[in-house]
């Protein structure tokens, strides 16, 4: 094993670890970027903040129409969680 693929390795882990972080404090409001009080399991959108009020440009209203769907809530926590389980 080459030395860069040694550490393309380690990259790749430590980004799906990322993504995972990402995913758990969504879900249980850990308090890193989502409150306890804001955390999936409580109800709350993880997708309504940015889809409502952080979009702009030509797009905006399409994705103002998407925030709060249960739908794209589930898509977007399955990636959250799925995303380092893919091989490239």
């Amino acid at each position: 094993m080459k030395k860069g693929d040694f550490l393309l390795g380690v990259i790749r882990i430590c980004f799906g670890l990322i993504f995972l972080w990402a995913f758990f404090d969504k879900l249980f409001g850990l308090g890193f970027a989502t409150k306890a009080s804001k955390s999936w399991l409580l109800g709350t959108s993880p997708t309504y903040g940015f889809l409502a009020m952080g979009t702009k440009g030509p797009l905006a209203l399409i994705y103002k129409a998407m925030a709060g769907s249960a739908v794209v809530d589930w898509i977007f926590m399955l990636g959250l969680l799925l995303i380092d389980k893919s091989k490239s």
